[in-house]
Order: C-alpha cells, then sequence, then structure tokens
C-alpha cells in the first residue's frame, strides 16, 4: 500500500490509471497544484536518490498524472541507473537524453570528458520540469519560448 511503489510481476507492471502526463496536460494549474506536484517530485526523486536509482531522463512527458488526485508517477526509465556510487564514469547508456531538461554537466561530459553526477542531473531535470510547470500552466507559454 505504500504510494510510492509500483508491482513488477515477470515483465508487466501492474500501477494505478493515471489520465495524461505532466507535458501532455490540457487543463490550466493553479499554484497549490503546482506546489503539491512539486512536492511529489521531490519526494518521489529523495526515495528514489537515497535508494541509489537514478532515472536519468526526468522531464514533464515522463510524469503521468491522475487528474483527479494530482498524484503522479515517474515513467520510461530506459536511461536509469542503479550505483554504489553516484558519480558515474561513463555514460555509453546515457546518449539519448532530453538536452532541454538536462543538467549542463550532461554537455560537458560530451565536450570534454567531465565525470557526470546522476543525482544532481536528476534534481536538476525536477527542478526544470516545475519551472515547465509554472509558465505552461499558470502562465500559458512554454519556458524559455521568449
Amino acid at each position: 500500500n505504500n504510494q510510492n511503489l509500483i508491482i513488477i510481476i515477470g515483465v508487466g507492471i501492474i500501477m494505478e490509471k493515471y489520465d495524461t502526463s505532466l507535458w501532455d496536460m490540457k487543463v490550466r494549474l493553479s499554484a497549490n497544484d503546482i506546489a503539491f506536484i512539486s512536492r511529489q517530485l521531490f519526494t518521489k526523486l529523495y526515495i528514489l536518490l537515497k535508494n541509489g536509482l537514478y532515472h536519468g531522463d526526468i522531464k514533464p512527458a515522463n510524469v503521468v498524472m491522475n487528474k483527479k488526485t494530482k498524484q503522479i508517477r515517474f515513467i520510461d526509465w530506459g536511461l536509469s541507473h542503479v550505483k554504489e556510487s553516484h558519480v558515474i564514469d561513463h555514460i555509453s547508456d546515457f546518449l539519448d537524453y532530453t538536452e532541454m531538461f538536462s543538467d549542463p554537466s550532461t554537455i560537458l561530459y560530451k565536450k570534454i570528458g567531465k565525470k557526470l553526477d546522476y543525482a544532481k542531473c536528476d534534481i536538476w531535470s525536477t527542478g526544470v520540469t516545475i519551472i515547465h510547470l509554472i509558465c505552461r500552466y499558470m502562465h500559458k507559454k512554454y519556458p524559455f519560448e521568449d
């Protein structure tokens, strides 16, 4: 009954119904809604990082929400990693990240080989996701549109 867990059976995943991603939502969010969603994002991220799990591609399209309850879940774990050390020396599997929501260190890694810290990348991406919510659903425009 833990709201932060989903059930994995064999190769299938069972989770409650979610209506939309934060990217595809067609409704306007209030400041209270965004605060509630933001708290959930950071709580879920804290649980992941505390357990040595790194999503690797947090963005509005990879967060689904139940419109009625405003409960959210991370989806698309294709770039995720489990590591004892949160500093990754190579990112061979981390080539398809979404640049608009990525930590600047991912770009530095590609250019100069700087070590990549997945925890910092996930924290950054979560913050940019929240900026997206504020701009798009309170002000009806995308961040950095101008």
